[in-house]
């Protein structure tokens, strides 16, 4: 049996977002004011009604440009893809792994060894390992306006993963519901079974 650490070092702190998407974001907030500041100094004459014109038109197209990059599954998908092909060098067994066609979220769980890896859509280029001990509140999450998912914490953290979104009201009777529920019943009872493992290794 494999220790957490033994080729591949756990991840320490729990990261949703990765380095650089906080000064990406800030960056990207900053940037038509500096342009708009820019170009009213080399006009000679500061005018703060044209600054402030120009800086509201040019941060609509920065949050236009935002919404369709982070709503791209196309693009952030790619990313987590590129580093997840990097998974199976690990030395884990990761034989139960789940992709989230919605949020572009990975999640690979070894029960043998008590361990999960997971991807983060903003922190796509890294698979972030933790000894299963560290995950609590694994459960099914129902909803007929959202969808179905299987919801659980790391150190507190939480990760939500759907085997279903609802793109209308959908009723928990249905055929497809049912199926999405038993899906994340089973990642639900995979988590359970590699915390159980962690924990029953850390005695």
């Amino acid at each position: 049996m494999l220790e957490v650490g033994d080729m591949y070092q756990e991840t320490e702190k729990f990261k949703k977002c990765g380095k650089l998407f906080w000064p990406l974001v800030i960056g990207a907030v900053l940037l038509p004011f500096l342009l708009s500041l820019i170009k009213e100094l080399s006009g000679g004459a500061f005018q703060i009604s044209s600054f402030l014109t120009l800086a509201v038109v040019l941060m609509i197209f920065v949050v236009i440009a935002f919404v369709m990059i982070l709503g791209n599954g196309m693009i952030l998908s790619s990313f987590v893809g590129r580093t997840a092909s990097g998974v199976n060098t690990l030395p884990y067994h990761f034989r139960q792994t789940y992709e989230d066609d919605v949020l572009h979220n990975r999640l690979y769980i070894d029960t043998d060894n008590g361990v999960i890896g997971y991807i983060s859509k903003y922190n796509p280029f890294q698979i972030q390992i933790f000894n299963a001990s560290r995950i609590d509140q694994m459960k099914t999450v129902t909803s007929s306006t959202r969808g179905i998912s299987f919801v659980f914490y790391i150190d507190g953290k939480k990760i939500k993963m759907y085997t279903l979104m609802a793109e209308h009201v959908m009723y928990k009777n249905s055929a497809e519901a049912k199926e999405a529920m038993a899906e994340a019943d089973k990642y639900v009872t995979y988590l359970q079974e590699a915390k159980r493992v962690a924990e029953q290794r850390r005695r």
